[in-house]
């Protein structure tokens, strides 16, 4: 292949990426999922709960889960938005 090969075929992968893959930066470990502890940002709140990241923004906004901003930076403590998400969230039984 050409060099534009190399290129035509990370297109044809960014297509078939969920829109929280398509938003990783390249700073982000791609090759294992992050352990759920610590401080987090949004995709991975996003990731680790299998929803988009305006639904993550959403929880914020009804104050579902704590968060925290450092300037315009928004993050979470893992530990506080499980512990909250169980205290605000019922599982049902089948």
């Amino acid at each position: 292949m050409g060099r534009h090969g190399n290129i035509r075929s990370g297109i044809s992968e960014m297509k078939h990426k969920s829109p929280n893959e398509k938003r990783r930066r390249a700073t982000d470990v791609k090759t294992s999922r992050l352990p759920f502890i610590g401080i987090i940002d949004k995709i991975h709140v996003a990731d680790e709960f299998k929803v988009d990241r305006k639904t993550v923004e959403h929880w914020m906004r009804r104050g579902i889960i704590p968060y925290f901003k450092i300037g315009r930076t928004v993050r979470f403590d893992a530990e506080a938005v499980m512990n909250k998400l169980r205290e605000k969230c019922q599982i049902g039984a089948r």
